[in-house]
């Protein structure tokens, strides 16, 4: 009898510790460094017009990279981190006038048109992309997203989803920077 009550205390202790490595885990995750990384300066090839995902008809063209400085956000629906910063990008793109053009992958455009309606639209096109184009930018995960200057240069690139806490930090300094140049 003693055996079993030790051996409930044992399955209890061991549910409680792997809880608080779980919140730990997710509270680090939270608050860590956005992962920005390489291409900075690298220039963004020449592209045909990438199809639109919404029934507007407006897709991503090159020209819309060399009106100014613009952001450039993979995403898809079904991408838990991409609904983490979906709240972020609305506020970069109504709060902050920051352009953001949206590349759906490996989605649905039906997908994409209820993820929008529900969660808002930061996008001022929203198209979808192609194999090609993920292996040209080199996506290979969600969310990405790039920063692009008016002379269609990558000058960000930031693997994972961007939270409220880096963008006075992180995005919008090297944005404006970048903006006035």
């Amino acid at each position: 009898m003693n055996f079993m009550k030790d051996y409930k205390d044992l399955i209890l202790g061991g549910i409680i510790i792997i809880s608080l490595i779980a919140v730990i885990g997710y509270l680090f995750k939270q608050s860590a460094p956005l992962n920005m990384s390489g291409f900075r300066g690298e220039a963004v090839a020449p592209f045909e017009a990438l199809p639109s995902t919404l029934d507007d008809g407006l897709g991503l063209r090159f020209e819309d990279l060399k009106k100014d400085t613009v952001m450039i956000n993979f995403f898809a629906s079904w991408c838990a981190p991409c609904r983490m910063e979906h709240d972020t990008l609305i506020s970069l793109a109504k709060d902050h006038d920051i352009t953001i053009h949206g590349i759906a992958f490996q989605d649905s455009p039906e997908n994409i048109q209820k993820y929008l309606e529900s969660f808002g639209n930061p996008y001022a096109t929203v198209s979808n992309a192609t194999d090609e184009i993920a292996r040209a930018w080199q996506i290979v995960a969600l969310p990405e997203t790039l920063i692009v200057n008016k002379d269609a240069q990558i000058i960000l690139r930031v693997k994972g989803p961007i939270m409220d806490g880096d963008v006075e930090k992180h995005i919008l300094p090297f944005f404006k920077k970048n903006q006035t140049d």
